[in-house]
Parts: C-alpha cells; structure tokens; sequence
C-alpha cells in the first residue's frame, strides 16, 4: 500500500476541512465566550460603579452624621460648661452673702461685746427717764391744774379778795 498524493489528497482535504471546522467552532465559542465576557466585565463595572457610589453616599451621610453628633456633642458640652459656670457663680455669690453675714454677725457681736445689750437698755431708760422728767417738769403745773390735784393760783388769789 502505496501512499500516493492521489489518494492522500482527500484525506488531507478532509482533515484541512475539519481543522477548519474545529477552528471556526473555537472561534465562535472563544468568541461568544469572549462577548460573553465583555458583557460580564460591563455588567461588572456596572455593579462596581453602583457599589462605588452607594459607598460614597453612604460616606456622605455617614460624615453628615458624624458632623451632626459632634455638633451635638459640642453644644451640649457648652451647655454642660455653662450650666457648671452657672452654678459655680450661684456658689460663688451665695459663699459671698453668707460670708457677708457672718461679718456682720461677727460685727454685730463685738458691737455687743463693746456695748452690751443689757446697758444699751439701761441707757435708754435713763434717757427715756430723764425725757420723762423734763416732760414732767414742763406740763406739771398744767397737768396738775387740770386733773384737780392743785389749784389755780390765779383763781385761789381770786378766792382770797372775795374773802376780804
């Protein structure tokens, strides 16, 4: 058995046909798998690309959040500071007043110490007593006169010429 170019020829014609025919079958495939795989890596992008900006939104409001809290937290601790100032200056004033009064108090005791009560009132009595006295020495012939207890000089003098 001979091999001839005659009677190799269809077999390589046939085997040419079916390279070809396997080649085009791959290409295709290859082909649609490669579209396929464009579509994919578009479909891809476009995931990534929402995913992308669902992130950056959630960004935004996250730090939106964060800015708003730490706003929050900066006004409360100004109102924490000022109500603490507050009631520093409340303690503060009432430490004044009530030192004030214990020196007045304190004041008030040496005045006592220096001029007791007990004398104050003994003074006043000798003053009210001596007022009295002058009061008395003044209005007594009047009051006298007046209640009847002694008698007019005038009208006794009156009396007395009658007698004669």
């Amino acid at each position: 058995m001979k091999m001839t170019l005659k009677k190799i020829s269809p077999w390589i014609g046939a085997l040419f046909l079916t390279y070809f025919l396997i080649s085009l079958k791959t290409y295709s495939v290859l082909s649609s798998q490669l579209q396929k795989g464009t579509h994919w890596d578009e479909e891809f992008n476009a995931k990534r690309d929402e995913s992308v900006a669902k992130r950056q939104k959630f960004d935004e409001v996250w730090n939106k959040k964060v800015e708003a809290m730490g706003r929050i937290r900066k006004e409360k601790q100004e109102e924490f500071e000022n109500k603490k100032k507050e009631k520093l200056e409340a303690f503060a004033d009432f430490e004044r007043r009530f030192q004030e009064k214990l020196d007045r108090m304190r004041e008030a005791d040496e005045r006592e110490k220096a001029y007791p009560m007990s004398q104050r009132m003994q003074d006043m009595a000798d003053r009210w007593d001596v007022k009295a006295k002058e009061s008395w020495e003044k209005d007594k012939k009047e009051t006298l006169t007046r209640w009847g207890w002694v008698k007019d000089e005038d009208s006794s003098q009156d009396e007395k010429k009658d007698d004669f």
